[in-house]
């Protein structure tokens, strides 16, 4: 699947080690972790408590 490598390339020694990289496999931390929706919720409620306000000022002025 790969190639052998028996040389160095750069200097041609033949003590040749393979050297993995690291990684990390750490979750990251957030730092502002907010609910799934929470946004859009907090737009929907806003909006609903302009409609009724909206609701509330338009019958008082059909009604006068």
């Amino acid at each position: 699947m790969g190639e052998q490598q028996d040389t160095c390339v750069l200097c041609d020694s033949g003590d040749i080690k393979k050297i993995v990289s690291s990684f990390s496999l750490s979750k990251k931390q957030t730092i502002n972790k907010k609910e799934v929706g929470s946004e859009v919720k907090k737009y929907i409620e806003e909006t609903r408590e302009e409609v009724r306000e909206e609701k509330k000022r338009l019958s008082s002025q059909i009604i006068e």
